[in-house]
C-alpha cells in the first residue's frame, strides 16, 4: 500500500485512480487552480444567517486576540470587517502553538496567504484564518521544544525547551517562560554560534571546499539572535500563559515581520459560538461511531497509515470531545444512556450531567482533530483548508462523516514543502561529511562497515576500538543534523525573519504540490 503523500502524487501523475475521492474531495496540484476552484465553491455556497452570525462573533474574537497581542495591523482590521461579510471566502488552516515551531507549521501561513492573493487577483475577497488549538495539552514533545542542528551536541541536536510540572497540562493553562529560561534561549543560541563558526573555518581552512565565516556575518547572526530575543522578553512579560506565548510569537511573525493580513484565532475563546453544532454531534453519537468506524476501515485498507497517526477504533460509548476538567487536564468523555460522564486521570474526579444540559458546559468543551474540521467546516463554511499530512487520515474520515451528516467540508491542500534547506548546523554536518570523503546516502553503510569491524576488536581494548566507536558515534550525529526539520529560529538566525518569508514564496510559486 501507499502512503497518503505517495498516493496523491499518483493520482496528480494519472498512474491510478482516485478510488477514495468520496473521501479525499479534489486532489489539486498548484495554487492556481486551488485558487479557482475555491473560487467556484464558494460561489455555489449560500451563507445563511447562522453561517454570517458565526462569522461575525468569530471576527471580534480575533480582534480581541490581536489587541492584546499588539499586532491589531491596519490589514489585520480590514480582514476582520471582511469575515463579517457574506461573500468573502475564507482561507483556514490550523495548529496547536509550539514552541518556535518547525517550518512544516509556518510554511502554512505562506501557502494560505499565496493562494489568498490569487484568489484577490480574480477579484475576490479573502480573509487568511488561522486556528490556535490552545486546549490541546503538552504530551507531544514538540509543544514544549524547538529543535536545531548541532555537531557539538551528543545527539546531533540543540533543544529550547520550556520546562512544564505536567505534560498532561493544557496550553493555556501553563505560565509563560520564564526570565531565566529566555536568557538561557539565547545564550545556548550565541554559543551555537560561536562554536559553528570556529569549526566551519577550521574545516574550510585545512582544505574542505566551502567558505569562511567572517566577523562581520557572525555578527549579523548575533543581531538576528538579538532580535528574537527582545521579542521573546516582551512576550514573556506580555503574555498570561504559555499558549498565549506561542501564539503571540507567531502573530508577531505573521503580522508584524511578514505583514500578512492573517487572523489568528484561540479556540479556548470561540468554543461557546458553536454549540449547537457541538450538540448536534453529541446527540448523533451512535451514527457517528458507525461512520467513523466505516471510514476508518476504508482508508486503512488503500492508505499505509504512520503508527504516529493511526486511526484506531471506537467504542460505541465514545463522544468525539474531551473535557475539560476543574483541575485544567482533558478527560475522556463516554456516553451512558442519556448521560455524559468522564474520569480524569489527572485528580480522579468523576462527574456527568445530562446530554440536554451541555449548553451549561460548553465552555469545558475541548476539540479532537475530527471534530475540529466538523465544527469549524459548518460554522464559518471556509472554501479552503490547508493541511499537514499527518492529519490526513482523520481528515478523510471527517470527510466521510461531513458528507453523511450533511455537512460542509471545503477543499483540502495537504502540503510539505520540498527544499534542502542548509543553515549553519546542516552546512557544519555535510562538511564533517566531506572531511571523511563521504555522501550522505553513504552514511549508513559506513556505519555499518565500522559496526562490523568493531566486532572483531571487541577482545582488545585498543584505541583502535575506542577510534572507531568515536567515529560511529560522529557519524550517528552527523545523521542527526542532516535530519533535523528546521525550527523557525533557525531560519530566523541564518537568513534573517523577513527574508524566510520571501525565500518559501519563491519555492512555493515555483512548483506543483504533488
Amino acid at each position: 500500500m501507499m502512503r497518503t503523500e505517495e498516493f496523491y502524487q499518483n493520482v496528480c501523475k494519472n498512474k491510478i485512480e482516485n478510488n477514495l475521492k468520496e473521501l479525499t474531495g479534489d486532489i489539486i496540484k498548484n495554487i492556481e487552480y486551488v485558487a479557482l476552484s475555491s473560487i467556484r465553491l464558494a460561489s455555489s455556497m449560500e451563507i445563511d444567517d447562522f453561517t454570517l452570525t458565526n462569522r461575525k462573533k468569530i471576527s471580534e474574537i480575533c480582534i480581541e486576540f490581536h489587541k492584546n497581542a499588539r499586532t491589531l495591523t491596519s490589514d489585520v482590521k480590514k480582514a476582520a470587517e471582511l469575515l463579517g461579510k457574506k461573500n468573502t471566502i475564507i482561507v483556514e488552516s490550523a495548529h496547536q502553538p509550539n514552541l518556535f515551531p518547525y517550518e512544516g507549521t509556518m510554511i502554512k501561513f505562506v501557502l494560505s496567504h499565496l493562494i489568498a492573493e490569487k484568489i484577490r487577483e480574480n477579484g475576490h475577497e479573502v480573509v487568511e484564518l488561522f486556528g490556535l488549538l490552545d486546549r490541546n495539552d503538552l504530551r507531544d514533545g514538540w509543544t514544549r521544544r524547538t529543535e536545531i542542528p548541532n555537531f557539538e551536541s551528543r545527539n546531533g541536536i540543540l533543544r529550547l525547551e520550556k520546562k512544564v510540572s505536567s505534560k498532561k497540562m493544557i496550553f493555556n493553562k501553563v505560565p509563560p517562560p520564564s526570565e531565566e529560561e529566555v536568557f538561557k534561549w539565547k545564550n545556548d543560541l550565541v554559543l551555537w554560534v560561536k562554536q559553528n563558526r570556529k569549526a566551519i573555518n577550521k574545516l574550510v581552512v585545512g582544505g574542505i571546499e566551502g567558505k569562511v565565516i567572517d566577523s562581520e556575518k557572525e555578527q549579523i547572526l548575533f543581531s538576528r539572535i538579538k532580535e528574537f530575543f527582545e521579542l521573546s522578553i516582551r512576550l514573556q512579560k506580555t503574555a498570561k500563559n504559555y499558549g498565549e506565548f506561542n501564539s503571540y510569537f507567531l502573530s508577531e511573525v505573521i503580522n508584524k515581520y511578514w505583514e500578512y493580513p492573517t487572523l489568528f484565532l484561540p479556540y479556548s475563546s470561540s468554543i461557546h459560538i458553536f454549540n449547537r453544532l457541538i450538540k448536534r454531534i453529541i446527540e448523533n453519537g451512535n451514527t457517528y461511531y458507525s461512520l467513523y468506524n466505516k471510514y476508518k476501515d476504508i482508508i486503512k485498507s488503500n492508505i499505509e497509515i504512520e503508527p504516529e497517526n493511526e486511526v484506531r477504533s471506537l467504542p460505541p460509548n465514545h463522544i468525539p470531545f474531551w473535557y475539560i476538567c476543574s483541575c485544567d487536564f482533558k478527560a475522556e468523555l463516554i456516553r451512558e444512556d442519556k448521560n455524559l460522564k468522564y474520569k480524569c486521570n489527572n485528580c480522579n474526579k468523576e462527574y456527568s450531567f445530562q446530554i440536554y444540559d451541555i449548553d451549561k458546559h460548553i465552555s469545558k468543551i475541548s476539540l479532537r482533530n475530527i471534530t475540529r474540521h466538523l465544527v469549524f467546516f459548518e460554522g464559518l463554511k471556509p472554501s479552503l483548508y490547508i493541511s499537514g499530512w499527518g492529519a490526513m487520515p482523520f481528515t478523510f474520515v471527517g470527510r466521510g462523516i461531513a458528507n453523511n451528516f450533511g455537512m460542509h467540508f471545503p477543499i483540502i491542500v495537504p502540503f510539505r514543502i520540498k527544499d534542502k534547506y542548509m543553515g549553519l548546523g546542516h552546512l557544519r554536518a555535510e562538511l564533517e561529511l566531506k572531511r571523511r570523503g563521504l555522501k550522505q546516502e553513504e552514511t549508513n553503510e559506513k556505519i555499518n562497515d565500522l559496526k562490523t569491524k568493531i566486532e572483531t576488536l571487541k577482545s582488545q581494548k585498543s584505541e583502535e576500538l575506542k577510534r572507531k566507536s568515536r567515529e560511529i558515534r560522529d557519524l550517528e550525529t552527523i545523521k542527526k543534523c542532516l535530519s533535523c526539520r528546521p525550527s523557525i529560529l533557525d531560519f530566523w538566525i541564518n537568513k534573517g525573519i523577513r527574508e524566510t518569508k520571501s525565500y518559501w514564496e519563491n519555492i512555493i510559486a515555483s512548483y506543483d504540490f504533488y
